[in-house]
């Protein structure tokens, strides 16, 4: 959500949705598939594939989501805001509905199994305390990798297409790409985290109400970011302590669910609309006026006024290079689009011809367009 929703600016309501998707064929690749394809007595794929570990099934059941995050993406990208919301909200009632029932993730069973096998040293087949460390480590690589990806190019692309499409459009930058691309990151990630979900209870119904994978928890995931700081993956961990830890550490506590209910979310919103986060911002800017007071102001007579030496010229420049015609730029039929705007059409640009004596209208209007 923090990828798609606080970097790209595309609300999505469907997230859960890739979760689910991406639970369900790990879990039917370490089963074990089986192909049957075709038409009557005629068969085009007959066969199948044994069980993978369930490490690879990790990886490939969020690669999956990530693909089907990007075809789901597609669609979207004629829409935006509310429409865009309510079509990846129609797209997890039909996973719900649909999709999670269909018998090559369920094998004909009410109940879809997540088996752990061991990885490496770790035991994770009986052992819980052990799968917990495992998906604690695998929260903080998620957390690392996503964090330095904000400062590459693609965080920074993402960004400033949501911040500006127009803009980063005239800075060769393409929407379409930049969307699609956060699409496929917030469903990797979300089919990450569907497949170590999924493996808690090691067994689940896809759509029954016990299943984490239900439409109003996509709802509740964009509560968790919203409160903690849209944007911000501090936030995203901050929200998801409040939601879902605090009740969690104080089960029978009374004051609990008030906080954490949309009673006490809408109360957090309205007196802190940036989230979570908004506060550490307020105490980080409140201690460097502090500190900046406390240091007094900056003595700047010690700084240096002379001018800087000159420099002085190792090698010449070589002459310009120039065309045959004297020129040194030459430009034709030059065109510049905007989106479905076109702000330059097939434009020449080169030297003005000689002056002469002569007269007629061509000479004039050739002079005119120099």
């Amino acid at each position: 959500m923090v990828v798609l929703t606080g970097w790209g600016g595309q609300l999505s309501l469907g997230q859960m949705a890739f979760a689910g998707l991406g639970a369900l064929t790990a879990a039917a690749l370490i089963r074990g598939l089986q192909f049957n394809i075709g038409w009557k007595s005629t068969r085009f794929l007959d066969g199948g594939i044994g069980g993978i570990s369930f490490l690879w099934a990790l990886l490939l059941g969020a690669c999956f989501a990530s693909l089907v995050a990007v075809v789901v993406g597609v669609g979207a990208l004629r829409v935006r805001g509310l429409l865009l919301a309510i079509s990846t909200l129609a797209f997890a009632i039909a996973a719900q509905a649909y999709l999670f029932n269909r018998t090559f993730f369920t094998a004909g069973s009410t109940t879809v199994e997540v088996p752990r096998t061991d990885i490496l040293f770790l035991e994770l087949t009986h052992r819980n305390r052990a799968y917990y460390y495992f998906c604690l480590f695998m929260l903080v690589v998620v957390l690392v990798l996503v964090g330095h990806l904000k400062r590459t190019g693609i965080g920074r692309m993402i960004v400033g297409v949501r911040e500006n499409e127009l803009a980063a459009s005239a800075m060769s930058i393409s929407p379409a790409r930049s969307k699609l691309i956060s699409f496929a990151l917030g469903g990797f990630i979300a089919g990450l985290g569907g497949v170590l979900l999924g493996a808690v209870n090691l067994t689940f119904g896809p759509s029954d109400n016990s299943s984490p994978f239900l439409v109003e928890n996509s709802i509740r995931l964009v509560a968790i970011v919203v409160i903690g700081g849209l944007g911000s993956l501090s936030g995203a961990v901050v929200g998801a302590l409040w939601v879902v830890g605090l009740p969690s550490f104080w089960p029978d506590n009374q004051l609990v669910p008030l906080f954490t209910s949309s009673i006490g979310l809408l109360i957090i919103l309205l007196y802190i609309p940036g989230g979570f986060v908004q506060i550490g911002y307020y105490a980080r800017d409140s201690l460097l006026r502090w500190v900046e007071k406390r240091m007094g102001p900056i003595d700047t007579t010690k700084a240096s006024t002379a001018p800087p030496e000159s420099l002085t010229r190792v090698k010449p420049l070589e002459p310009a290079r120039v065309n045959a015609d004297d020129s040194v730029l030459v430009t034709s039929h030059l065109t510049v689009r905007f989106g479905g705007l076109t702000a330059v059409d097939d434009v020449e640009f080169g030297p003005c011809p000689a002056r002469s004596s002569d007269s007629s209208a061509t000479t004039v209007r050739a002079s005119r367009r120099c």
